[in-house]
This record gives structure tokens, C-alpha cells and sequence, in this order.
């Protein structure tokens, strides 16, 4: 499978980091339920081991499933923490044994001054104008700079950078484009 391109707009923040924990926020409410999804994901990783098991363990599988199921017994046995950050971090552990993370805007952890995995790059000004065409980009010219920005990102990479109001003078938002890693 190839990295798939996503990307958000996120409310207005000084902090782009702050901004990002918003939209993170907001995805995750709109997208997951862990009270439904945990039990789910232990079932699974269950009729893993039983799986790895009936077939002799050729792979060499049965410890790794068997982690997943103490890791998904233990937050199963927990009560489900409102803060969103501790739902995100809960779902990165039960992702993290697919080495693929969550495949989305939930994989990103923060905000850096260059391209790594997992982390949003801040356009500079000069990267913001080569990418999306002007300085102070408005929504319409950031959802048209989507694919160019994405032809040079790599898997599991990111960027953001602030959108202005139609004027071009008040910062309204941060837009987000990335790719997941798979």
C-alpha cells in the first residue's frame, strides 16, 4: 500500500502547536470512540494469538500478540481519560505494532523548523510562496497548492503553514498536508 495524502484546516492559534492539538481534538471526536473500539481491538488481537497458534507460530508471532492483548487488557480495565491527548497516545500504543501508526493527522506529535516523520515542518516564507503561490495564502489558494506541496513530501511527513482572511491581513486558520507512512 502507498501513503495516502491528507490534510485539515485547524482554528486559528498563535502556536501552530496549539492549533494542531485543536484539530486533533476535533478529529478524534469526530472519527473514534474508545470505549467501543478498545474491546474491539482486544477481541482481535485475541483471535490473533489463537490464530498464530493453531498454525504452529511459523512467523514467530505468538509474543508480539501477546503483548498487544496484556496492553489492550490493561487500558480495557481502565476507565477511558477525557483529554483528548490521552486518547491520542492510547491509540498510537495500539497502532504502533502495525508500523504504520494510525494513518492520519493523529500520527503528528508536533511542530519542527524541518521535515521529519511523524512531525509538522512550519513553512518558512520562502517555502510558503514557492509551495502555495503568495505569502499569505487564503483557504481557496491553500486547497490549490495541496498536490504540489504534496509531490515533496514523504511518507509519514508533514506541513503547515497559517491562512488569511480574503483580505490577505488576519491569519483565520493553519492548514495541514501530510502523508501516512503505509
Amino acid at each position: 500500500m502507498g501513503a495516502q495524502l491528507w490534510h485539515h484546516e485547524a482554528p486559528w492559534h498563535l502556536d501552530p502547536a496549539a492549533a494542531l492539538q485543536a484539530l486533533q481534538a476535533r478529529f478524534l471526536a469526530e472519527k473514534y470512540d474508545l470505549r467501543s473500539l478498545l474491546p474491539q481491538h482486544l477481541i482481535w488481537a485475541r483471535e490473533s494469538v489463537a490464530s498464530a497458534r493453531a498454525e504452529g507460530d511459523p512467523y514467530g508471532l505468538v509474543d508480539l500478540y501477546e503483548g498487544q492483548v496484556r496492553l489492550l487488557e490493561h487500558f480495557n480495565s481502565q476507565p477511558v481519560p477525557q483529554d483528548a491527548q490521552a486518547q491520542i497516545q492510547i491509540l498510537r500504543q495500539i497502532n504502533a505494532i502495525s508500523g504504520q501508526g494510525i494513518s492520519n493527522v493523529l500520527d503528528v506529535t508536533g511542530i519542527s523548523e524541518k521535515r521529519e516523520v511523524f512531525t509538522a515542518q512550519r513553512l518558512t516564507d520562502v517555502d510558503t510562496i514557492r509551495l502555495v503561490g503568495t505569502l499569505r495564502p487564503t483557504m481557496a489558494e491553500a486547497c490549490n497548492a495541496i498536490y504540489k506541496i504534496n509531490e515533496e513530501l514523504g511518507r509519514g511527513e508533514c506541513v503547515c503553514f497559517p491562512v488569511y482572511d480574503d483580505a490577505g491581513g488576519h491569519p483565520v486558520a493553519w492548514y495541514f498536508v501530510g502523508n501516512t507512512v503505509d
